[in-house]
């Protein structure tokens, strides 16, 4: 009797996710210490096998975990314009945290700096970009995904991977940046079904955070030749900027959206979401714009 089993098992899925974490927590720490940026690859090919041997373990299709469909060039637009929306919106989010939390971010900014900035260009590449680019898109976006299509509401299972994605990095002060980057990358698979798509998007991502460390750790350090009150003024200027591109992000990512939509038609209930989506794109801007504001003034 030919197997029809088209899901992994949400407990499956839970313990292939603890593992992750443990593996992260314990055994990662100690790769590094040997064998420093390689470690990094290591864990990645881990969560690679991991993926895969659960779906093979599970009996499971391949092609129905690891969905790939015709690429269209009109989604792969699509892919592009919501990685500018969402860095819009993570530059705003990065720049609030850093108010709230300057310590923690100055630390963890200081610490991708030296790790990618430090390496020949190919291996930051490589290590940074391609490599989680493939495998943790096979694991998120393929097994873990699978396992949670239960969920019928689109939007919790957006979130709940979301949520997934921030927590297996391991880092509190970049928790909502990561957690948002997860959602876009969900959404993204969600709608195209093509697991090419979320892993470009995790490239392009990745990639542009590999050439901002070279270009910043290239730069030198003007620190001391400013003034304690100039830099509070460069820092306001700065906070405002990022406001402004994390009020432009709700819209840019709209637009991105209408370009990854498989279903071009123009129904009543297509035109009811797309006035609630403008709507939310208006009060998530008119948030960031308020904040920015009230920091400029009384900050």
């Amino acid at each position: 009797m030919k197997n029809t089993k088209l899901k992994v098992h949400v407990a499956v899925s839970a313990a292939l996710f603890a593992a992750t974490v443990l593996w992260l927590i314990f055994v990662a720490p100690m790769l590094c210490s040997v064998y420093g940026i390689y470690a990094s690859i290591i864990s990645e090919l881990f969560f690679l096998l991991a993926a895969v041997t659960a779906v093979v373990a599970e009996r499971v299709p391949i092609k129905a975990v690891f969905k790939t469909e015709r690429i269209c060039v009109r989604q792969i637009a699509g892919v592009i314009v919501l990685y500018f929306g969402s860095t819009y919106l993570v530059t705003g989010v990065a720049q609030f945290t850093s108010i709230l939390f300057p310590g923690g971010m100055q630390e963890t900014m200081q610490y991708m700096l030296e790790q990618i900035g430090s390496l020949p260009f190919w291996l930051s590449m490589t290590a940074v970009a391609v490599i989680p680019a493939v495998c943790e898109e096979a694991l998120f976006r393929g097994t873990i995904l699978n396992s949670l299509s239960s969920i019928r509401s689109r939007g919790v299972l957006i979130a709940v991977m979301g949520v997934l994605f921030g927590i297996i990095h391991l880092d509190v002060y970049r928790f909502l940046i990561t957690g948002i980057l997860g959602a876009v990358l969900t959404y993204i698979m969600l709608e195209t079904e093509n697991i090419f798509m979320p892993m470009l998007f995790h490239f392009i991502n990745n990639s542009a955070s590999v050439f901002s460390a070279r270009y910043l750790s290239a730069m030198p350090d003007a620190g001391g030749f400013a003034s304690a009150a100039g830099t509070e003024i460069i820092s306001k200027l700065s906070t405002a900027s990022a406001a402004v591109y994390a009020a432009a992000a709700p819209f840019v990512i709209f637009g991105g959206i209408l370009l990854i939509r498989r279903s071009r038609s123009r129904t009543q209930e297509t035109k009811r979401k797309n006035k609630c989506l403008l709507i939310c794109a208006a009060c998530v801007s008119a948030l960031f714009i308020s904040a920015g504001t009230i920091y400029m003034v009384l900050g």
